[in-house]
């Protein structure tokens, strides 16, 4: 009976050992993880690295004829866009955008490449843009297009770092978001290690200097995060 109690303390003060040992490992680690993310680098604030005005690249939006020819029921007028020759108008319908082509009698789809887009005037000049603000993107993209008067077209661009500052690109990926703050719409480059703040006009990117400097975009993913 002597024995068997014995070997019954030993092997409790066994189990309570490697009880103790787990929780202080799991402890641990668990200090050492959110160490880690504390001392994770930031990007900081450095408008320095950008010139006071940049001329965006944009490229012409694909479109395709509208299969049956005529303004589809439901269609929805959203504004005259200017042209040389004539107004072009605008309609909505199911998430594209339908514009008459004078030229040839017949109406075109433009569908922004498949991905979503609004009107909204950025510079307000009375011309409105079509913006994609992908903030659920990874990295999030702003993607913008824009009607080219001259040429009566839709022109498209997706902004980043490398494509508009590639003097100072280092293969990094970008990202880019679009937010309206006291009616004012800025626009926040950045990436792992620095960001600024931009405004738009007249497909021009000017630098920005906010008074208030944080990083929205890294708010922006912490809060989806939680």
């Amino acid at each position: 009976m002597t024995n068997i109690l014995q070997h019954t303390s030993i092997l409790l003060i066994m189990l309570s050992s490697l009880v103790f040992c787990n929780d202080k490992v799991i402890h641990q680690n668990g200090t050492n993880t959110a160490i880690t993310e504390q001392n994770e680098p930031q990007p900081v604030y450095r408008p320095d690295l950008f010139p006071q005005a940049t001329v965006i690249p944009f490229y012409e939006t694909s479109v395709h004829p509208l299969e049956m020819g005529i303004l589809p029921d439901g269609a929805k007028l959203i504004t005259a866009l200017p042209h040389s020759e004539a107004e072009v108008p605008v309609y909505s319908a199911k998430n594209e955008v339908l514009i008459y082509d004078h030229n040839i009698d017949s109406w075109n789809v433009v569908d922004f490449q498949g991905h979503s887009a609004i009107p909204m005037d950025l510079d307000g000049d009375g011309i409105p843009e079509w913006i994609g603000n992908h903030t659920d993107w990874v990295p999030p993209a702003l993607e913008i297009h824009r009607w080219d008067t001259e040429n009566a077209r839709f022109e498209s661009t997706v902004i980043q770092w490398e494509s508009l500052f590639p003097e100072t690109s280092n293969d990094t990926p970008s990202n880019s978001s679009l937010f309206i703050e006291d009616g004012k719409h800025i626009i926040q480059i950045g990436r792992h290690d620095a960001y600024a703040f931009f405004t738009y006009y007249h497909g021009v990117l000017r630098l920005f200097h906010p008074e208030d400097t944080r990083d929205r975009v890294l708010e922006m993913q912490m809060a989806r995060r939680h």
